[in-house]
């Protein structure tokens, strides 16, 4: 179990299309436990609930030669 205040860091490599255009987007992020399957609580750095449990991150796009 997570302690109160823990960091955890979890790097994932995500696989785009060879032919998506360059800009910005978004992912959703959100935990689940593994026995259940039920969705876990995502608070944000005030400790407020956030939507749908859920963390959007902006992902900028770059497309390299």
């Amino acid at each position: 179990a997570w302690l109160e205040d823990e960091f955890v860091r979890d790097d994932y490599r995500l696989s785009l299309p060879d032919d998506i255009a360059p800009g910005a987007y978004r992912i959703a992020v959100g935990l689940y436990d593994v026995g259940t399957g039920r969705r876990l609580p995502v608070y944000d750095g005030r400790r407020h609930r956030l939507a749908d449990d859920r963390l959007l991150l902006n992902l900028p796009v770059v497309v390299q030669p």
